[in-house]
């Protein structure tokens, strides 16, 4: 299977689509920072297909899952999925 430019763009979308969903909380900044690394700013949860999923937004704006989460999304057998 080839993944293309615009599976990709799709795929990113319905990423941030997700992400906007998410109830964000503001986290208590790191009481040491290092200006040169981002930092988590805020934090939420997505519930998705019966599983929770933390995310997280960063100072430099970007936002992600947790990936201890994403992994054991994807460690789960595909029976258990449906």
């Amino acid at each position: 299977m080839t993944i293309t430019e615009t599976d990709m763009a799709i795929t990113e979308k319905f990423i941030e689509v997700l992400l906007d969903k998410v109830e964000w909380e503001v986290v208590d900044e790191p009481a040491e920072k290092n200006s040169d690394l981002p930092y988590a700013t805020h934090s939420g949860v997505l519930k998705l297909l019966g599983y929770e999923f933390r995310c997280y937004q960063s100072s430099d704006g970007r936002r992600g899952f947790h990936a201890g989460d994403v992994q054991r999304f994807f460690d789960l057998p595909l029976s258990d999925l449906t």
